[in-house]
């Protein structure tokens, strides 16, 4: 293809060559992702995504004015929502059904990156190559295996769709409805997640190298991606509205650690990228890591790799327009608008990884071609291609067995955090989730362990500490409850519950006044609090106070008419028959 090519236009051995390659990758996806119908919806996000919205209904016209007008889990994508709904209307909550969706979505994006990248450059190996690797890397398997991250999967699948709208319209005179084509397909995908905010960034890379439009019409190239701009400002606005709950401020993560964890995520996308290892749902926040002097290295490293392929960009554009690609998708996700906790997370490389990938494959090809001009017989050149053949061949194949392997990773919520808890360190939510997990299937003493191993690292977890404490209680150890439930008050104090709870302990203890003071401190943060003023009857009736008991009984059977131990307790008192022992609400 000439420089001053606009598109290629496939021939009918381009169609066949196409589909040979495209039914391999969507083998491939199929290969990698089969186990995926017997693995389980997990609680984290899956269950508040599915089954606590109106999703859970299925698809009906309330459902779609909902997911257009409201905002839900700090987010706001409608075409997500309404995905979610389908699936349920489609498959109930069989999880099966609603994983396969996504595994056809991913397998059509790599599909549609693979035609969209042939287009522009009619190079089908290279073409070929940056797709199987999308389609195979462990890095996708995030995206795609995780429920709740539909909004990956399917604003990919409309980010190709932009792609080959915008090579169709690029390749002839100007057409309105071509670039009509392109505007929609962007707000779908906009409407499904707003990482695609720079797409449009893309877009004028994509007219740099490998279109060179920009070189020959530079007014056109940027006066037609004005409307696009205006959509993705929109789309951007509307997001910093949803998520406004979740955005950390500053002066929970100042500036500087902000910039530090960029240069450090940034550098660890690449590193995982080449060496996928240790990959997990969820990394911990690592602040002394950002403010290491080993953080400006690797940004200084960032800043001399970038000056490299400005230089070289003439010989090997590549190498620069799949660099700013992979960086310019990053931006929304590196955390100088931080929200949520996670310094960095697999399911952010799902399309800035294209980029990544484009640089490597296309500028590799450049450089070989370079150096296959230097061989000479044809033999060497055949040798020469069999190595590079073999490489490749050896790299999607690694590639394909990791992906496999994370994936079970995957299977229920338990092995999900067993593998977090296990590849990385010092790590208190991964660990958290986990003993919450075997919390809620029975086994809590081992969940117990995993709380106070959690709370070592973190003790600011006020849940964490009240199912410790109540786990203590439960095995005869008051001392210990009543020092987690001390550790939950200091995390919280405005948490009436915490109260309850050490007032409880104390009591077992036979630290009657200081159990008194803990639940009238319960009782005084939220008067309507049933449990704190039953339990602080039992206590006062333990003491011979059946006058100030009986207030609260009646405060108790105020909030709730329905309370059968107040009733109970309220009888034998009035009849003066006995006095039960204290009870933990």
């Amino acid at each position: 293809m000439s420089e001053t090519d606009l598109g290629h236009r496939p021939g009918g051995g381009d169609f066949r060559r196409l589909l040979v390659v495209g039914v391999v990758l969507v083998t491939a996806v199929v290969c990698i992702y089969a186990p995926i119908v017997r693995h389980d919806f997990v609680k984290f996000d899956d269950h508040h995504y599915i089954f606590e919205s109106p999703v859970r209904d299925g698809l009906s016209p309330a459902g779609v004015v909902w997911a257009f007008s409201r905002f839900h889990s700090g987010n706001w994508h409608p075409l997500t929502w309404i995905s979610h709904m389908l699936d349920v209307s489609t498959f109930g909550f069989w999880p099966g059904g609603h994983h396969l969706v996504s595994v056809a979505l991913h397998a059509a994006n790599a599909v549609l990156l693979l035609i969209a990248l042939h287009g522009f450059t009619g190079r089908l190996v290279e073409s070929s190559l940056v797709a199987a690797v999308f389609a195979v890397h462990p890095l996708r398997v995030e995206s795609v295996a995780w429920a709740a991250e539909r909004k990956d999967v399917l604003s990919g699948f409309f980010m190709m769709l932009t792609l080959l709208a915008y090579e169709r319209y690029v390749r002839g005179p100007f057409s309105m409805t071509r670039y009509a084509a392109v505007c929609a397909a962007l707000a779908a995908g906009l409407l499904s997640k707003p990482m695609l905010v720079t797409l449009p960034c893309v877009l004028l890379l994509i007219d740099w190298w490998p279109l060179h439009r920009l070189a020959v019409i530079p007014q056109k190239c940027l006066l037609e991606k004005v409307p696009l701009f205006a959509m993705s400002m929109v789309a951007a606005t509307v997001t910093v509205f949803a998520q406004g709950h979740a955005v950390s401020s500053l002066g929970r993560l100042p500036m500087a650690i902000r910039i530090g964890n960029s240069i450090r995520a940034l550098c660890w996308y690449v590193a995982a990228s080449f060496w996928p290892k240790d990959l997990a749902v969820l990394y911990p926040y690592d602040r002394d890591a950002t403010m290491a002097d080993s953080t400006v290295w690797l940004g200084g490293a960032l800043v001399a790799f970038t000056l490299a392929a400005i230089a070289l960009a003439r010989w090997i554009p590549a190498v620069l327009m799949g660099w700013f690609w992979f960086c310019g998708m990053m931006v929304p996700v590196l955390g100088i608008i931080q929200v949520g906790s996670q310094p960095m997370a697999d399911r952010f490389t799902y399309l800035p990884g294209i980029g990544l990938a484009i640089a490597v494959v296309f500028g590799g090809a450049a450089v070989y071609g370079r150096l296959r001009a230097y061989v000479g017989s044809r033999s060497e050149r055949r040798w020469f291609n069999a190595v590079e053949g073999g490489v490749a061949a050896a790299a999607i194949i690694a590639l394909s067995l990791a992906a496999r392997a994370q994936l079970g990773h995957w299977k229920n919520t338990e092995a999900l955090w067993r593998r977090a808890v296990s590849v990385t360190k010092r790590n208190d939510r991964a660990i958290d989730n986990l003993a919450w997990t075997l919390a809620e299937t029975g086994r809590k003493g081992e969940a117990a362990r995993y709380f106070a191993e959690g709370l070592a690292i973190n003790p600011r977890r006020p849940d964490s500490a009240n199912a410790l404490g109540l786990y203590r209680l439960e095995i005869g150890e008051p001392a210990a409850a009543a020092d987690a439930f001390r550790l939950a008050i200091e995390s919280n104090p405005d948490v009436p519950q915490s109260h309850a709870n050490l007032g409880i302990a104390l009591a077992r203890m036979g630290e009657a006044t200081a159990a008194r003071a803990a639940f009238e401190s319960s009782v005084t943060l939220d008067p309507n609090f049933a449990g704190g003023h039953y339990n602080l009857a039992q206590l006062l009736i333990s003491n011979g106070d059946t006058a100030a008991a009986k207030r609260h009984l009646a405060e108790v059977l105020r909030i709730d008419a329905t309370h059968g131990q107040a009733h109970a307790v309220m009888r034998r008192l009035e009849t003066s028959v006995g006095v039960p022992s204290d009870r933990r609400q």
